[in-house]
């Protein structure tokens, strides 16, 4: 109960007025439903719950024996039946309330979540489709089961968010997981706006309509045999516009006005790894925070690696390179 709440109430009775369990008045509240067991799930509310009521109405609960006769009550089905079992046939001197919140969390399989999340945690990814927000209220659940630290929480929700999310805030540092969420919101409304404004078919509508139209030859990705970066060299640094040590393949500095794209030629820009916004190496047009034309958008930029849920990019290396 609060204190301010507390004081108010103890002023208003008299001097001589003793407050006994007989003439007390329950200020908490009841578990919102009782707990059967059956969903380990469930246990955290309803035990917090019990603790609440616990707190807010000590005067009634001054023994473990009270408090268990209370939190029994506020069983059900199974739960009810094991439980008073257990009272039925425990040592009275071995009933404690931590000792009866145990056979609880025993019984239900309670005990067992940490474990069950700390094995999810290893395999779990954003789905396709599914936005950052909703991924984090997924994988916090389970942060808190595990008993995740913060530098744990960090590594983890950057690992397996979308990586052509987070390719975009590799280079930057954060101590708190509310700092990478508000980051990649950020991103992916960006990328959001960037679709909506600039609609593309697939893929192969572009390379199909290549051949039908009168603009310049497409190069051929098979006969020069330095356009493709090797994936493996490539795939180890995080975006960037000055070329790193150890750099396979060429190299190929931003441009100042760069020419309209022509059909297919996007293809070839993949394929040396550069971007279709400045023709730069070492990033894609979606790493807004790195690319030197970020602050312009120019309409013959056609965002082909701008797609959160179908990236062809081997962006899970990239996450490699930052843990």
């Amino acid at each position: 109960m609060d204190q301010s709440r507390e004081e108010a109430l103890l002023k208003q009775v008299p001097d001589n007025f003793l407050i006994t369990p007989n003439n007390y008045r329950p200020q908490g509240r009841d578990p919102t439903e009782r707990y059967s067991g059956d969903s380990p799930e469930k246990y955290a509310v309803w035990r917090y719950e019990v603790d609440q009521k616990f707190d807010d109405d000590q005067i009634l609960f001054q023994t473990d024996l009270k408090k268990i006769a209370y939190a029994r009550a506020q069983l059900t089905g199974d739960a009810f039946s094991h439980m008073t079992n257990w009272k039925m046939t425990t040592p009275l001197n071995d009933q404690t309330i931590e000792s009866f919140f145990t056979e609880i969390e025993f019984f239900s399989g309670t005990s067992d979540l940490t474990e069950l999340a700390q094995s999810t945690l290893l395999t779990i990814r954003q789905k396709s489709g599914e936005n950052i927000s909703k991924f984090y209220q997924r994988i916090s659940v389970l942060w808190t089961r595990a008993n995740y630290s913060e530098p744990e929480r960090i590594r983890s929700f950057i690992k397996s968010s979308n990586p052509n999310l987070t390719r975009n805030i590799l280079h930057l540092e954060f101590s708190r997981t509310q700092q990478i969420l508000q980051a990649l919101r950020t991103v992916e409304n960006r990328k959001l706006g960037i679709d909506n404004h600039q609609p593309r078919g697939p893929l192969f509508r572009n390379l199909a309509n290549a051949g039908n139209s009168n603009s310049k030859p497409i190069p051929s990705l098979s006969s020069p045999t330095n356009n493709k970066i090797p994936p493996k060299i490539q795939s180890f640094f995080p975006p960037t516009t000055v070329k790193p040590e150890n750099w396979t393949g060429p190299w190929y500095q931003p441009e100042d006005n760069p020419a309209k794209l022509q059909p297919g030629e996007s293809a070839v820009l993949a394929a040396q790894g550069r971007c279709f916004r400045c023709r730069g190496s070492g990033h894609k047009a979606s790493d807004m925070t790195i690319c030197p034309k970020k602050n312009k958008t120019s309409r013959f930029v056609n965002l082909l690696d701008v797609d959160c849920s179908k990236d062809e990019s081997n962006d899970e290396d990239h996450l490699k390179a930052f843990t």
